[in-house]
């Protein structure tokens, strides 16, 4: 597998194979150890995952592990590109939050919290008006679980 042409779902195949056998975890650790030396790949990664996310979320599939994906990835994308990286998790945000009751399995207590965190990590003044904003929404249609989500979240900042 050539890891400068790596997909995500090429990513996440190895991965689960990695999980299978001792072969694919071999084969995993040194894919891992390959794409230490591709940062523009690793980045590209990074951002195949947030439009994972927000295809997920499109279809009405829960994003969970991709969230956790989205925010241990974030670290590979440069300081110039970090602006259109956060742009697009702050859209996933919003669009989860906005959805996730249409989900059939829906995991929002973490999802949430940890796409926030993604957003704090990089750009923390950004994190504010994006939860006043999910706020105002979480009010409008009346949803205490939104509320407390938040709620959550800003205990632990």
């Amino acid at each position: 597998m050539d890891a400068a042409a790596l997909t995500f779902d090429q990513y996440l195949e190895a991965d689960a194979a990695a999980q299978r056998s001792a072969e694919g975890k071999h084969a995993f650790e040194r894919l891992q150890s390959e794409l230490g030396s591709l940062p523009a790949t690793r980045q590209r990664l990074a951002f195949e995952m947030v439009e994972a996310g927000l295809k997920h979320v499109a279809e009405g599939v829960e994003i969970g592990p991709l969230a956790s994906w989205i925010r241990r990835w974030s670290m590979n994308v440069e300081a110039g590109e970090m602006n259109c990286f956060i742009d697009m998790v702050e859209k996933l945000t919003i669009q989860y939050y906005e959805s996730f009751e249409e989900f059939e399995l829906s995991v929002p207590e973490l999802s949430v919290p940890i796409l926030l965190s993604t957003i704090w990590e990089n750009q923390p003044a950004r994190v504010a008006p994006l939860v006043q904003r999910l706020r105002t929404y979480a009010r409008l249609v009346k949803s205490d679980i939104r509320i407390r989500i938040l709620d959550e979240f800003a205990e632990t900042r």
